[in-house]
């Protein structure tokens, strides 16, 4: 019977169930230990136990990758590692007899890698928890139930009310989903229908980056029931549009009960800058035709 090492071990041993945290430089690996010194865990469908494509994975693209029972000792390869079960105290776990059967039941499957959402931990929470989590996008502590959450989309920023168990409420397209809001209708100021959403943090956020963002606590004390009022909500079809009643402006409104948004001062620098750079683009185009139709 093969036994877990414990010379490169940090903390207790592992039982069937734990998670396990390996450090890998700029980057942690996990696994699954289901007993007798053994793991499962996601890695490189050729590379074996040197992981997945990392290179390729930071830039956002997916890998093949497979999921494989591999002893603990050659998954670390000398590395340090933990036992971490992290979330045990937001999210309750399966049995051990069955994080341990589900984990084994995915052996040998592919596994479509990619760093910011398909990782190797989101694999190993999803085994333990009903829920893959992963903070490998966000910036910051964990969020609590009733926070803000900020999430980078480029030019604009997507807000929502964390309500728990890595679910979020939000107001979202009718048709596209967590997609967001028609930006170039609403940075005219149009109104396009919208509707409440409750979704998994990382549906919502989709690879992108987030944080929590409770801004306006210091100003405007945040209510009592937030995750109630928000689920309420749930379903209901709004109608959206940028100066008034955008995505901002419904979190601090569930939060506040007061609604609150910069999103219009930072989209108009946009439309600015764009407006800007487009009358630098005609310049150089109508002056060359100007100066050939009047030679000519």
């Amino acid at each position: 019977m093969a036994e877990s090492p414990s010379s490169n071990r940090e903390g207790p041993e592992p039982h069937p169930g734990d998670l396990i945290e390996i450090p890998r430089g700029v980057y942690k690996h996990w696994a699954v230990y289901v007993g007798d010194g053994y793991v499962v865990h996601v890695t490189d469908v050729d590379g074996g136990r040197s992981g997945v494509n990392l290179f390729g994975s930071l830039l956002g693209l997916s890998s093949r990758a497979v999921v494989k029972k591999d002893l603990l000792s050659e998954v670390t390869a000398g590395c340090r590692y933990k036992v971490n079960n992290k979330h045990d105290e937001t999210i309750e776990a399966w049995p051990a007899e069955e994080i341990v059967q589900r984990a084994l039941a995915r052996v040998g499957q592919q596994w479509n890698y990619n760093l910011l959402y398909e990782n190797c931990k989101h694999f190993a929470t999803d085994m333990r928890y009903k829920i893959a989590r992963s903070g490998q996008n966000r910036e910051g502590p964990e969020p609590h139930p009733g926070d803000l959450i900020e999430i980078f989309c480029g030019v604009y920023e997507h807000w929502a009310v964390y309500v728990g168990d890595g679910y979020v409420v939000h107001v979202t397209d009718v048709e596209k989903g967590p997609s967001g809001m028609n930006l170039i209708a609403s940075v005219l100021g149009l109104s396009t229908g919208a509707v409440v959403r409750k979704e998994l943090l990382s549906k919502a956020a989709a690879g992108k980056k987030y944080r929590v963002n409770s801004k306006y606590d210091q100003t405007h004390p945040p209510l009592p029931r937030i995750v109630e009022r928000a689920e309420a909500l749930v379903g209901r079809e709004i109608s959206y549009n940028l100066p008034e009643r955008n995505c901002e402006n419904f979190a601090t409104l569930v939060r506040y009960r007061v609604s609150l948004s910069e999103q219009v001062d930072k989209k108009a620098k946009v439309i600015s800058e764009n407006v800007a750079l487009l009358g630098v683009v005609a310049l150089a185009v109508i002056i060359p035709l100007a100066f050939i139709v009047f030679r000519n």
